[in-house]
């Protein structure tokens, strides 16, 4: 007895669910593994809307302007914006976006890198990048 399965993606994100569930990601935005795109259909470009860090009332660029002259190789995907919004946020070292322990609120992350619901294994997994990089 072998439980079918269907092997779906969305950029870099895998998944992996029952056929009846399918539907849910598709109307997502993902696709079925191995399904080719159409020729005529562009994948649409994802635009930051995170300004940079503002300072002394100074109108700062936007994000995806400083990430495209910092020249980073590949895509920038959600966890990479995490991760710089958290070095941006450590860097002001305003204590209004710190908690009481040193971190960078997660409401303050989730603005700085233009993304929705930042999650604390999220906030981690950048600090880790961080400490480690």
């Amino acid at each position: 007895m072998t439980e079918e399965v269907v092997k779906l993606i969305k950029g870099d994100t895998p998944v992996t669910c029952d056929p009846e569930r399918a539907q849910y990601y598709i109307d997502k935005g993902f696709r079925i593994v191995g399904e080719e795109l159409p020729v005529e259909e562009e994948l649409p470009v994802e635009e930051l809307p995170v300004q940079g860090p503002r300072q002394d009332g100074e109108e700062a660029e936007p994000l995806h302007e400083t990430l495209a002259k910092a020249e980073l190789p590949g895509t920038i995907d959600r966890q990479e914006c995490i991760t710089i919004a958290v070095q941006r946020i450590l860097d002001r070292n305003n204590p209004d976006e710190l908690t009481g322990g040193g971190l960078p609120r997660i409401e303050i992350i989730a603005e700085e890198a233009g993304v929705v619901a930042v999650t604390a294994p999220e906030r981690a997994a950048a600090m880790e990048s961080i400490t480690n990089g």
